[in-house]
């Protein structure tokens, strides 16, 4: 083995509670020495191209994850093993979920399986939380906890995310159900999407509001390959002038003006207006 230089990577890390920095010492390797992963092969062949990459972040001064944390092949077989119980779960809830059972009838079936395979569902007594899965049912974002008082209705779209833990490898995955007859409007956003050719969905919803919950909670569920633009989460606009700007600057038509700009929300029992000297304290 040539000649080995010590290299220095300051890590971030935790500890008593305070943030302090790990010394973490690497070893600089030559090129036909063998690679540290233990996979037998020439550094050169193996994670040569992968550490030159990863120097170029640290002279920048981005903090470098170290070598420790990279997975080996023994590893990713034991991932790959965890994910098979995951994915059976979901299978599972694929087969069995219907309209009139409750969330926690869910959670049922995912500790089921879980204990079957002698593995542990990771949510379960994270931080306290008390379930074996997430349940999230319409406008819940995320991390909706199950309960035997939800019960599933017909045009309810509801995401299951399970974690599981096998021989201490985590998995995680989730999938988007929809109960019944989901509104066809919600079909039909996604099937023109496809006719078109479309690789992406962008929807105009503002930060504050359930519509952009509607919108992608439809998109994940009938095309979960779709990518989501929410311009107005993802840009650099801050409200209704900006996003006129932006329109104007581009010749978008639109139907309002700055003195009309109201946000309105027509249902089948009223028209809701919003935005302006409505919302002026």
């Amino acid at each position: 083995m040539g000649k080995n230089i010590l290299e220095y990577n300051l890590m971030r890390k935790k500890v008593s509670n305070k943030n302090m920095f790990e010394l973490e010492v690497e070893e600089k390797l030559g090129r036909n020495d063998n690679c540290w992963c233990g996979s037998g092969k020439k550094y050169k062949k193996c994670h040569g191209s992968f550490d030159e990459k990863l120097d170029e972040y640290r002279r920048k001064c981005v903090l470098v994850p170290p070598r420790r944390i990279i997975k080996n092949p023994e590893q990713i077989q034991g991932i790959r093993e965890s994910a098979k119980i995951n994915i059976e779960i979901l299978d599972y809830i694929d087969e069995h979920i219907q309209e009139g059972i409750s969330t926690q009838e869910i959670d049922n079936w995912v500790c089921s399986i879980t204990k079957k395979h002698n593995a542990t569902a990771a949510t379960l007594n994270y931080e306290g939380y008390p379930k074996s899965v997430c349940t999230s049912l319409n406008s819940v974002v995320c991390h909706g906890i199950p309960s035997k008082n939800e019960i599933l209705k017909d045009g309810d779209i509801v995401n299951v995310d399970a974690s599981t833990i096998y021989k201490g490898y985590f998995s995680d995955s989730s999938r988007m159900y929809c109960i019944g007859n989901v509104a066809a409007e919600k079909r039909r956003l996604v099937e023109i999407a496809k006719k078109e050719g479309a690789d992406a969905i962008a929807h105009g919803c503002t930060g504050k509001g359930n519509d952009q919950v509607r919108f992608e909670l439809a998109i994940k569920r009938f095309a979960p390959e779709m990518k989501i633009i929410a311009p107005w989460r993802e840009w650099d606009i801050k409200g209704r002038d900006e996003e006129i700007d932006y329109a104007e600057a581009h010749n978008v038509p639109l139907k309002i003006s700055r003195e009309t700009n109201y946000s309105k929300d027509k249902n089948l029992w009223h028209l809701s207006h919003e935005g302006l000297d409505l919302e002026d304290p």
